[in-house]
């Protein structure tokens, strides 16, 4: 079972890379570049992948708790 550190560390994880994705899509209204929208996507996918994973713990967590 993960400690509340590691599930925080993985919370400010995924508000860092939402964080991020917002300075991206800031960066392309400010200075209308198409070419960021691949940048935008694999950082969407990435923070997909890292909420996917946040949730699976906490899934586990739960059913060992039970």
């Amino acid at each position: 079972m993960t400690s509340n550190e590691d599930q925080e560390d993985l919370i400010h994880n995924v508000v860092d890379k939402t964080n991020d994705m917002r300075n991206m899509a800031k960066l392309i209204h400010n200075l209308d570049i198409d070419d960021c929208v691949d940048d935008i996507v694999q950082e969407a996918v990435h923070v997909i992948d890292v909420s996917s994973e946040c949730h699976d713990e906490v899934d586990g967590r739960v059913q060992n708790v039970d």
